[in-house]
Formats: structure tokens, C-alpha cells, sequence
């Protein structure tokens, strides 16, 4: 029964969110064998990781667009109380063409914040979400916002000018201390060229700030900063201050920084977070877990909510 309500909750989450930048429903139902399947438009191009692991690196004007188009699908989302937080490069797909055209896939991991929807099919103090773009809420199992998708799309956005994520480690547990613990490196090293570093590195910080109400009170307010370090990259703001982070709305006081974090955790730190983190929960992570098990169908009308699980016979 659990796969079922499950199943039936991506259908109903995924076609109550209809933008260009987000994937869209066609149709959903259940096989005669009582499989369940999804529908989806077809899409022709390929997933962001695709994208980065050809060309490792991308421009900066490139990266920006595909992430005011992703928190352009994400204000949708997070308008119909939706919240995805399983965002990565391999949920993102880059639609062929001349023009950039960026889409959010796969909702299959996505809290709902209406309890008519969402009959508790998550719960609190369980990790979900792939370890390398989780946000710290995630990992202390503490409640998830719409605060949690912009950090992961942070973590994407550093990715894409870096050619890494901004947190690297051979096991899961060493990303998540390094979430919990360690600032947003410098992209300095990894970009030299790249221009308005520092305006992108508070960008960067801003979404990845430690605390979700340091982070920015929306998804559209992060586009704002997003439009307003594409006008300077452009040359039509006239003077050459930083972009700043409070110049648009954000939950805290401070959009940056957490006291008393420093530059690497120690051992001791280390073992600390894991003596403690019977608070994470959840001993095995899958980094490319669905909640379903059920394949997408990324093929091409109106969905059909009608229908029900064949009767056993």
C-alpha cells in the first residue's frame, strides 16, 4: 500500500506544477498488472551532470540563466507548497536548442506542506535527498522549507562554474559533517577567470548559508540576485559595488556566515557530529535514491486520476 500512496502522490504533486522550466505530466495510471506508471513530456537534449561532465565547466552568463530558469520552476513549486529537495544536475535537463531552456525533473522526493495532499508519507528525523547538495535541515532530520531547495541550488550553481560541488568526500558521512560544519569554499582557486568572483561568492554563500532564515526569503528573491549579477557581468550597472545580498529580502538579519564554524573540521569535530547524529537516522543512502522505485516515462494529455489499481483477481 505504501508504493501506491506514494505513487499516487508524485502523479498529484508533479501535475499541480505546470511551468516551462519544470517537466510536465501528461498522463498516469496503472498497467493491468497493477504497475504504476507516469507519463511525461519528452524531452530532447540532456541532464545538466551530462552537460557538465562534456564540458566540466560552464560560463558564468550560461550558469546563471539555468539557475534563474530553475528558481523560476521552483517559485511554482514552492507556490502550490511544494518543496523538491532532491535538486542536483541530474534532476535539471537542458532541452536542445539555440536558446537555453533549463526544466526540473523528477519530484519523486518532494515534501508537499498541505496535509491534504502529503498523509504523512515522510517523517521527521529521516534523511531524503542525495548527500552533496543537502541542505544542513536535511541532515539533522528538522523540519524543510522552500529555504532547502535554494540551498541545493546553491551547491548546482557552484558546481556548474567550479566543475565540482562545493563539498567532496569519499563517504556520505564526510559530506554531511562538511554541511554541517564547513564554509562554502572560495571559487577563486577552481575559477580564476572568472569575472565578479566576489559578487558570485556571496551569491553562493547566501544560498548555502547554514541557517535557512539566513538564506533568501524566496525563490524569487534569489533570481533577484541572480538578474541583478547578470546586469553587472553585462556592463549596465554603472558602477562596479558588489552585488549584495541585502539588497533583497531575506529570513534573518545576516544572509551569511555561521559563528564559530572554522575552515576545516577537526577529527574530534567529526567524531562529535557522529556520536551525535543517531539524529541522522538513516544509516544507508542511495546519492541517486527515488522514492518510488517506479521509472519515469518521459514520453508525451490531461491526467487521469480516476483510475485505481486493478482488483486482485
Amino acid at each position: 500500500l505504501s508504493w501506491v500512496k506514494r505513487f499516487r502522490r508524485e502523479a498529484k504533486t508533479q501535475a499541480s506544477i505546470i511551468h516551462p522550466n519544470s517537466v510536465r505530466l501528461i498522463d498516469s495510471g496503472y498497467t493491468e498488472e497493477g504497475a504504476g506508471y507516469l507519463v511525461m513530456e519528452l524531452l530532447q537534449g540532456r541532464e545538466l551532470s551530462e552537460e557538465l561532465r562534456a564540458q566540466i565547466r560552464l560560463p558564468l552568463d550560461t550558469a546563471c540563466t539555468i539557475a534563474q530558469q530553475v528558481l523560476a520552476a521552483l517559485h511554482q513549486a514552492h507556490r502550490v507548497g511544494v518543496v523538491h529537495r532532491d535538486l542536483k544536475p541530474s534532476n535539471i535537463f537542458l532541452c536542445a536548442g539555440d536558446v537555453i531552456c533549463a526544466k526540473v525533473l523528477d519530484y519523486g522526493l518532494a515534501k508537499v506542506e498541505s496535509t491534504n495532499i502529503l498523509d504523512s508519507l515522510t517523517k521527521a528525523g529521516t534523511i531524503v535527498g542525495t548527500p552533496a547538495y543537502m541542505s544542513p535541515e536535511q541532515i539533522m532530520g528538522q523540519a524543510i522549507s522552500p529555504a532547502t531547495d535554494l540551498y541545493a541550488l546553491g551547491a548546482v550553481f557552484y558546481e556548474m562554474l567550479a566543475g565540482k560541488p562545493p563539498f567532496t568526500g569519499r563517504q556520505p558521512m564526510d559530506l554531511l559533517v562538511q554541511h554541517l560544519r564547513i564554509p562554502v569554499p572560495s571559487l577563486t582557486r577552481a575559477r580564476p577567470d572568472l569575472s565578479c568572483a566576489p559578487q558570485v561568492q556571496r551569491i553562493i554563500e547566501a544560498l548555502m548559508a547554514k541557517e535557512a532564515s539566513g538564506r533568501p526569503a524566496s525563490a524569487t528573491a534569489a533570481g533577484e540576485l541572480f538578474g541583478a549579477l547578470m546586469d553587472q557581468v553585462r556592463g549596465s550597472v554603472g558602477d562596479s559595488t558588489a552585488v549584495g545580498v541585502d539588497a533583497v529580502e531575506l529570513h534573518g538579519e545576516t544572509a551569511v556566515g555561521v559563528p564559530g564554524v572554522t575552515d576545516e573540521a577537526t577529527a574530534s569535530e567529526v567524531a562529535a557530529i557522529v556520536d551525535d547524529a543517531t539524529a541522522l537516522g538513516v544509516p544507508a543512502m542511495d546519492d541517486e535514491a527515488t522514492a518510488l522505485g517506479v521509472p519515469a516515462i518521459r514520453d508525451l494529455a490531461a491526467p487521469s486520476w480516476s483510475r485505481q489499481p486493478p482488483a486482485p483477481a
